[in-house]
This record gives C-alpha cells, sequence and structure tokens, in this order.
C-alpha cells in the first residue's frame, strides 16, 4: 500500500517540479549554445581566415581542413539538435510530474496520476540519453576539428 501524500505537500511538490523545469532548460540552453555556438563560431573564424589569407603555410592541407570542419560542424549540429531534443523531453517529464502531483492534490491518487508519473518518468530517461549523445557529439566534433590539423 502506498504511504498517502497531503494535498498541499503535493501541490507544493508540483510548484518546485515547474521551478526545476525551467531552471534546467535555462542552464541546457546556456551550456548549449555556448559549447556548440562557440565552437562553430570559432571553425567559420579560423576558414574565413584561412581563405582570406594572403599566404597560407604550405604544410597545411586546406581541403583536408574544410573536409574535417564540415564533418565537426555536422557533429556540433547533430549536438545541437539532440539538445534541443532533451531540453523539450525534459520539460515534457516535468509538466507530466507536475500534473502528476497536482492530481494527487486535486483528486487523491489514482489512475490517471499514475500515468502521468509513468509518461513523465520515460521523458525523462528520454532526455537524459539525448543529453548524454549531445555531449558526446560535442566531444566527437571536437576531436574531428583537432584532427583536422594532424
Amino acid at each position: 500500500m502506498e504511504k498517502m501524500i497531503d494535498r498541499d505537500q503535493a501541490h507544493a511538490r508540483s510548484v518546485e517540479d515547474l521551478t526545476r523545469q525551467a531552471e534546467f532548460a535555462k542552464l541546457a540552453t546556456q551550456l548549449l549554445f555556448t559549447a556548440n555556438g562557440g565552437a562553430a563560431l570559432a571553425m567559420l573564424s579560423f576558414l574565413a581566415s584561412i581563405a582570406t589569407s594572403a599566404t597560407v603555410n604550405s604544410s597545411l592541407n586546406i581541403a583536408a581542413v574544410y573536409s574535417g570542419f564540415a564533418t565537426a560542424a555536422s557533429a556540433f549540429l547533430g549536438g545541437l539538435f539532440l539538445c534541443i531534443l532533451s531540453i523539450a523531453f525534459n520539460s515534457l517529464s516535468k509538466q507530466r510530474f507536475s500534473w502528476y502531483w497536482e492530481e494527487i492534490a486535486v483528486r487523491e491518487d489514482n489512475e490517471m496520476s499514475k500515468r502521468y508519473r509513468r509518461s513523465g518518468k520515460i521523458w525523462r530517461v528520454c532526455a537524459q540519453i539525448f543529453f548524454a549523445v549531445s555531449l558526446v557529439a560535442f566531444v566527437a566534433g571536437s576531436y574531428l576539428a583537432i584532427s583536422a590539423f594532424i
């Protein structure tokens, strides 16, 4: 038998979940745009520098650098997309958990509240997977950008 939860406590938990949702979305967005945006900007600046340079170091294979940077940019953009999905899925998760707590506050624990809790867990796991893969894409893009010079 599940422990009974006070309605006021359930409502407070609902508000807390929505607050956490906003904080996570803000933090993840800042991380995403700082990391992937900064990397993309650095690549574009370097490519513009090479393209407009009067003299290019003869030891630098320009075609290989362009190819390596294009692949790295694809990884960064893939990471960007996955991080956006992570933000969206985390938002859906927190929304479902908020609805779960509100359902308990209004109608006690019922079948609908259990559905909200179950779907909240699924969305949360998906968000965590997408976020982890986004970080892997950032690391891969960084490696690809560096390996273009090696």
